[in-house]
């Protein structure tokens, strides 16, 4: 939350995600809410629309109807009881709003390219740690975003011509259960259930390394070769590699997925959005977990308006691929083909 007003024993607050240059889903109804104190009385208004309530339990929230692609507008707050405050966020659009999840192969930094933007984008960090974005960003304002949510938003913008907001939502090593809204303490609920009930256009996701390799990979890489072999024999791995044995004991990565993908759709509740994920990349020596989580990919793909982006005829063999741009690119060319199916309702 941040603080839009405060005196000696109040204090007025907004989500992050309601800032100077914020892209908003067009077509949909926007809820906006805050806190506020016993009596207030809040008035919001975007362009021509207002709308009222009073404090209910120190929290208001108030929607604004569907708008088409467009802007910039300002939203005006006004809160009125024992204090009296205005604040107004500036410079909003109404666009096409997309989440950028996994882990590190969609969080890694690039310099952004340098283009002539016609159209907004703009971008907003969540981290299931302290750091995140206080406020939505230009991305030709930025030195670095992540690579694969900065081109695959710039080839959106080109392709469908309207503005486009990009919440990325990654973390380096994070498994499937980290994502899961299973698990009370996961970086769902930590990051993206937060948005709720904001609504959005879809999903762009790349994870599921961390699940083939296990979480010990980094520290097992280190170890003298001659251990491997009696550490695999001491866990009962029969693979080179250290496996995982969340994914052989504890969990399964083809149930994960998918319900991972319905889950979130049923906790929305905005229909079947758009889940559109990177398959498991080549590498240079994969395990038999490596392959069983790809098998995993693709049986998701029985779930509506899932897609899977090929990713093994562009990438290099390593674990954090030299170029992702063409894994943008195909990212994008599949979000645009969403739009173009008349029966996706994409409008």
């Amino acid at each position: 939350m941040r603080v839009i007003a405060r005196d000696d024993s109040r204090i007025y607050k907004l989500p992050l995600i309601f800032s100077d240059g914020a892209i908003f889903q067009r077509n949909r109804e926007i809820p906006i809410s805050g806190t506020c104190y016993k009596k207030d009385v809040i008035e919001i208004s975007v362009d021509t629309i207002s709308q009222k309530t009073q404090c209910r339990n120190g929290w208001w929230l108030l929607a604004f109807p569907p708008m088409p692609a467009g802007g910039p507008y300002d939203i005006s707050v006004h809160i009125s009881g024992e204090r009296v405050l205005t604040h107004v966020i500036k410079n909003i659009y109404y666009g096409e709003v997309w989440i950028a999840a996994g882990q590190s192969n969609m969080s890694r930094q690039s310099e952004i390219p340098e283009i002539q933007f016609t159209l907004p984008v703009n971008v907003f960090y969540l981290s299931p740690y302290s750091y995140c974005f206080k406020h939505w960003k230009k991305l030709q304002n930025l030195s670095e975003f992540s690579a694969v949510a900065s081109h695959f938003s710039i080839e959106l913008s080109d392709r469908i011509k309207v503005p486009i907001g990009i919440i990325l939502i990654a973390e380096g090593s994070s498994t499937i259960a980290h994502w899961h809204p299973y698990n009370d303490s996961s970086y769902y609920n930590s990051t993206i259930k937060k948005l709720y009930p904001l609504p959005f256009r879809g999903v762009i996701w790349w994870q599921g390394e961390s699940d083939a390799l296990g979480p010990s990979y980094s520290l097992y890489k280190k170890i003298k070769p001659q251990l491997r072999s009696w550490i695999r024999q001491l866990l009962g791995w029969n693979w080179e590699g250290p496996g995982n044995l969340y994914l052989t004991k504890k969990y399964d990565y083809n149930y994960l997925f998918t319900s991972l993908i319905e889950e979130w759709r049923e906790d929305w509740g905005i229909g079947d959005f758009p889940f559109i994920f990177v398959q498991l990349q080549k590498l240079v020596k994969e395990n038999n977990h490596w392959i069983k989580v790809r098998q995993a990919q693709e049986n998701a793909l029985q779930l509506p308006k899932t897609a899977m982006v090929i990713s093994y005829d562009i990438t290099d063999g390593e674990l954090h691929p030299a170029d992702t741009k063409p894994v943008a690119l195909r990212l994008a060319d599949t979000a645009a083909r969403f739009y173009k199916d008349s029966h996706a309702g994409l409008k």
